[in-house]
């Protein structure tokens, strides 16, 4: 099995589900996160993984690629020490970061201080790091008052002026609305075809995502969680990238049955195709 980094874009997006556990249970929520009466700091991503990290990114920079960390959960700033732990490991990779969050930290001014402080400083160091905000009704029901309706959009921009010297205004965001672009998959199979929108078709997967649960598994190759069980971060970037390449070209799966499609296919091809790499390294 040859890599070919043409068939990437240049860009391998590390997606790390710090925590599965959240504040919310949001209909949509393709890993069914949030199991609020389990909430842990032991649940979070531990340093032996995290160790894993600087090897894995050498591998992707020896591709000719580009390494980004993309923090997600549940919701990763759900315990804040924790969040923080995770965050500084991931801006000494020298890497750029995204954190995707539901926002809940905004409603008060100390935790938004703490967020916006601790984004200052990382920038202030060179690194790019950037937050992005679920905006979307599935999340909406689970936001505070403070924070429903236009309330989410309102208290981001006051909260901006309040640490206007900490210039975050580019860094900070909130995503675009996804209301009826939903993967049936986790809770949001319980929702209607009307509410799911196109991702009922075969896949759409785009090429260079590579997401890992607290354990360092490999879950998911195309970020609308397809829970791909093709190996973990002990294995080599290129690897797992052409493994989903092959996965998603050969059996075309939809959203709904990726899950099955993924476990008979790697039942069936995985032996082939680790001989042919060991075929092409003698």
């Amino acid at each position: 099995m040859n890599f070919d980094a043409g068939n990437y874009q240049g860009w391998v997006a590390i997606t790390l589900l710090v925590t599965e556990d959240c504040n919310y249970r949001c209909a949509h929520c393709i890993y069914s996160c949030g199991d609020q009466s389990a909430i842990s700091a032991e649940n979070y991503i531990q340093d032996d993984i995290l160790n894993k990290l600087p090897k894995f990114i050498e591998g992707i920079n020896n591709l000719k690629l580009r390494p980004l960390v993309v923090i997600v959960g549940g919701e990763p700033t759900l315990i804040l020490s924790e969040y923080e732990r995770v965050l500084k490991f991931c801006a000494d990779l020298k890497v750029p970061i995204e954190m995707v969050t539901n926002g809940w930290w905004l409603a008060r001014p100390d935790t938004t201080k703490r967020i916006f402080t601790g984004a200052a400083q990382l920038i202030a160091h060179g690194v790019d790091y950037r937050i992005q905000i679920s905006n979307d009704t599935y999340h909406e029901e689970f936001r505070p008052d403070s924070l429903k309706g236009e309330g989410l959009d309102s208290t981001l921009r006051q909260r901006l002026i309040e640490f206007s010297k900490l210039n975050l205004t580019e860094h900070i965001t909130l995503k675009p609305r996804l209301d009826k672009d939903i993967v049936p998959i986790g809770r949001g199979s319980q929702l209607t075809t009307r509410e799911i929108g196109y991702h009922t078709g075969s896949c759409q997967a785009s090429l260079g995502v590579l997401s890992f649960n607290p354990s360092g598994e490999l879950i998911d190759i195309c970020c609308h969680g397809s829970q791909s069980y093709f190996g973990s971060l002990d294995d080599h970037a290129g690897l797992l990238l052409e493994l989903g390449r092959q996965f998603v070209n050969e059996i075309r799966p939809t959203c709904r049955t990726c899950k099955n499609q993924s476990a008979q296919w790697k039942s069936t091809r995985l032996s082939q195709i680790a001989k042919e790499v060991r075929e092409t390294r003698k």
